[in-house]
């Protein structure tokens, strides 16, 4: 197996870990033990993740030359969730939030 054969699996193995596994534990941790307010947060981590999952071929496509693209995108997943920054929370209130508001009668 090449070498980027091996980096390539160890990172989609991270990936995967980083941006699913790891927030649906912590998701069902909520759910079977916490509030209401942090069901809502890990609302928002997996509704932003949906739509960026939508544009993820193309960013991966028009960013991918850019060096450590890769490495920050693993970060990017990671704060997203982190306790320590809630980036998809900062996401969803200034963006996503506000605009699917503005257009939930007409996808209703």
């Amino acid at each position: 197996m090449a070498t980027a054969d091996v980096v390539s699996l160890l990172y989609t193995m991270a990936y995967g870990l980083i941006a699913y596994a790891l927030p649906a534990y912590l998701t069902f941790k909520s759910l079977e033990h916490k509030g209401d307010a942090d069901v809502r947060g890990w609302a928002v981590y997996w509704t932003v993740l949906a739509l960026l999952t939508c544009v993820h071929t193309l960013l991966d496509c028009t960013l991918c030359w850019l060096p450590g693209y890769y490495l920050l995108k693993l970060g990017f997943m990671a704060a997203l969730w982190h306790p320590s920054t809630r980036l998809a929370a900062w996401i969803y209130d200034r963006t996503v939030g506000p605009l699917l508001g503005s257009y939930e009668a007409d996808i209703d």
